[in-house]
């Protein structure tokens, strides 16, 4: 039978019913979802402890996690306002030298809490993350949640690798940031209350 015959005899009449089943046969079989999480380490893996924040990074990348991106950022604090305005959810992973116990780990909900300028100055990087967050609040371009982790480091000399006692903060980090990113999407927020800080 010609192929001809055989297209026409099942096309049939195309009325209300047809046109919205072959809408239907278009339309996609899952929804097609923008990653809604960025997660940025900061820092620099050749001065020490100050690699913390790629580690985590690296860390996280490793786990795969549906609709988020991971990133690594060296560059100035207005780059990196750009670098997250089209998320919701953002995390900022960097290093601390605040003086405090080494692997003491800090936490900022920044739509919650203002950045205490002792934590986070001296900055070990070209620009300062405290600054950073308050231009963006002044400018309205944070996202919805813009959470910060610090670790404070130990040895932040040059060609060093990153200290014992930090690494075994990070393994805690990267279970607070699953909870987080999994408390943000289920509307569920456990720490209203004060910025956490490990004891």
């Amino acid at each position: 039978m010609p192929f001809s015959q055989v297209e026409h005899r099942e096309r049939g009449p195309v009325g209300p019913v047809t046109l919205a089943k072959q809408e239907h046969a278009r339309r996609p079989t899952s929804l097609q979802v923008s990653p809604d999480t960025l997660i940025i380490g900061l820092g620099n893996e050749y001065r020490g402890d100050d690699g913390i924040g790629l580690f985590l990074a690296h860390k996280l990348k490793e786990k795969n996690l549906p609709d988020t991106i991971i990133e690594i950022y060296r560059g100035e604090g207005t780059g990196l306002m750009a670098l997250w305005k089209q998320y919701s959810s953002v995390f900022l992973l960097d290093a601390l030298c605040a003086g405090s116990t080494p692997g003491k780990i800090y936490r900022f909900d920044v739509n919650l809490h203002s950045l205490p300028p002792s934590i986070f100055n001296p900055s070990t990087h070209t620009f300062n993350v405290a600054e950073t967050v308050r231009l963006a609040k002044a400018l309205n371009l944070l996202p919805a949640h813009l959470i910060i982790y610090g670790i404070e480091g130990k040895d932040f000399k040059m060609g060093d690798g990153i200290s014992s006692v930090v690494k075994a903060a990070a393994r805690q980090v990267i279970e607070r940031v699953l909870e987080d990113i999994n408390d943000i999407r289920t509307g569920y927020n456990p720490l209203q209350g004060p910025p956490f800080a490990q004891p």
